[in-house]
């Protein structure tokens, strides 16, 4: 009698894939801890001394190692290797991971959830140029030639 795989059914896998997608945290950083963030975005590979050096405002030492350790600890760096006695300090995320994660929230905890209500109260609240204008309709029509795609495969499969 040869190996029998047993694999769990399709429907397990999905509940479990889903579960894990809707559970991971949405990462959100403070004002103090992106402008670290764009220091470390920046440079790739930085030490505290780095940060203190490229950051835009004058910030203690001892406020910026703090601020490293925090976002050790929520995963958005790591430590790289050692250089004499400093660590070094790699970015764990993308500038983009955090963008999705903090417009969310926005959305989520000030609009209801409504991309819409977020982006007509940002045209209605900031100066909107002509270009801005022209940028946000080509966006919706690529977003809507996707979705009509997407549309057509699922009727297309069904």
């Amino acid at each position: 009698r040869g190996c029998e795989c047993r694999f769990p059914p399709i429907n397990l896998l999905l509940f479990l894939l889903i579960r894990v997608i809707f559970s991971m945290d949405r990462i959100q950083i403070t004002k103090c801890e992106a402008e670290v963030m764009d220091v470390v975005w920046a440079k790739g590979q930085v030490t505290v001394n780095d940060v203190v050096d490229g950051i835009r405002r004058d910030l203690a030492y001892t406020t910026i190692m703090t601020t490293m350790r925090i976002l050790e600890e929520k995963n958005i760096v790591r430590r790289g290797e050692k250089i004499g006695r400093a660590f070094t300090y790699v970015p764990n995320v993308t500038r983009e991971q955090v963008r999705v994660g903090m417009l969310s929230d926005l959305t989520d905890h000030l609009f209801g959830g409504s991309v819409r209500s977020l982006v007509l109260s940002l045209m209605e609240s900031e100066h909107v140029s002509k270009s801005d204008i022209a940028a946000l309709r080509e966006a919706a029509d690529k977003l809507e030639e996707s979705q009509s795609a997407n549309d057509e495969r699922k009727i297309s499969n069904e």
